[in-house]
Formats: C-alpha cells, sequence, structure tokens
C-alpha cells in the first residue's frame, strides 16, 4: 500500500493513495487494534478514530505529506496460506 500522508497526533493513521484513511494494526497497553479502513460520517463531516469524533478540517491541519510503500499483513498472510495449504492437503488424503 501506498501512504500519501500521516498525521501529527495520529500516528497510526495513515492516507493511502486512493485517499481513504486507514488505521494500522498497533498495540496499546494489552489491547491489539486491528488495522481497518475508516468510515466517513456525511452528516459529521468527520471521522471516528479512537471512539471520538475528529473532523476533516482538524485532520488537514495536521497532516504530514509522504511518499512510502508499506506492506500489509505480508507475514500474517503468507503463515495463514501455508496453514491453509496444509489443512487442504490434510482433507484431501
Amino acid at each position: 500500500m501506498k501512504v500519501k500522508a500521516r498525521f501529527k497526533i495520529y500516528e497510526n493513521i495513515v492516507c493511502s493513495d486512493d485517499k481513504k484513511l486507514y488505521q494500522l494494526e498497533h498495540f496499546k497497553n494489552k489491547r491489539t487494534f486491528p488495522f481497518k479502513e475508516l468510515t466517513y460520517n456525511k452528516d459529521r463531516s468527520a471521522y471516528r478514530i479512537y471512539s471520538q469524533w475528529v473532523s476533516k478540517k482538524r485532520l488537514y491541519k495536521f497532516m504530514i505529506k509522504v511518499n512510502e510503500e508499506i506492506n500489509v499483513y505480508s507475514d500474517i498472510e503468507d503463515g495463514f496460506l501455508k496453514g491453509l495449504n496444509l489443512a487442504i492437503e490434510r482433507h484431501k488424503q
């Protein structure tokens, strides 16, 4: 995934080249926050980030333009696919 922007306060929120916001997978205390796409609420003109409404205007103020390439779930996908292939082979026998 190509990352076009990051945000000062929200270090785990990124904007991709398709202009959608994503929350990267990260850990806070003992809780795991999964990778997900953030949905935009047109009525409030805001995104829901960490159970709070954050306006689009506020995000534009904190935006830092970058040009990065990140791999999302590459290790998990590889392990999952290998496990799935083993399960299918066992089932065939």
